[in-house]
């Protein structure tokens, strides 16, 4: 019996990670199921690939403003999608018997960790750049590291 993968991707533009995505999914020998955040081209890549995909339309309202723009609203409306997302990884894992959550950038780890995801779903997080500058700023570096500590 295969292991069975829920990938979970923030974006369905054609980017490095999401064409990753796509030969992991086409390639490892698992039940691959993704979840994105968005619609977009990487959608049809999957479905070719032999993917069961779900389009949640949730990356706009998990982008906040910069706080001198930030509103209450901006954040209820996060809260909210969050709230969305979490309900989401949590429902495809009891349905689909899940056996790992795939993580498939560092702001897709953020927003699980953020999801506060109860201990029982075991979390992966793909890596191809380094936690550390120069990949990216050195608070970026701390907020990410905790990321990675929270859902693993």
């Amino acid at each position: 019996m295969p292991v069975k993968v829920l990938v979970l991707g923030h974006t369905a533009e054609l980017g490095g990670a999401e064409i990753g995505m796509v030969s992991m999914a086409r390639y490892l020998p698992a039940d691959v199921r993704v979840v994105l955040l968005e619609d977009g081209p990487l959608v049809h890549r999957l479905h070719a690939a032999g993917c069961t995909v779900e389009v949640r339309d949730l990356n706009a309202s998990l982008t906040l403003p910069p706080r001198d723009r930030r509103t209450s609203d901006d954040v209820a409306r996060y809260v909210r999608a969050l709230t969305e997302l979490r309900r989401t990884i949590l429902d495809a894992v009891a349905r689909h018997g899940v056996d790992v959550v795939l993580l498939n950038t560092l702001r897709v780890t953020r927003l699980v960790a953020a999801c506060a995801l109860p201990r029982r779903v075991r979390c992966v997080t793909m890596l191809r750049d380094g936690l550390r500058p120069p990949h990216i700023s050195g608070r970026d570096a701390v907020v990410d590291q905790i990321a990675m500590n929270a859902v693993s």
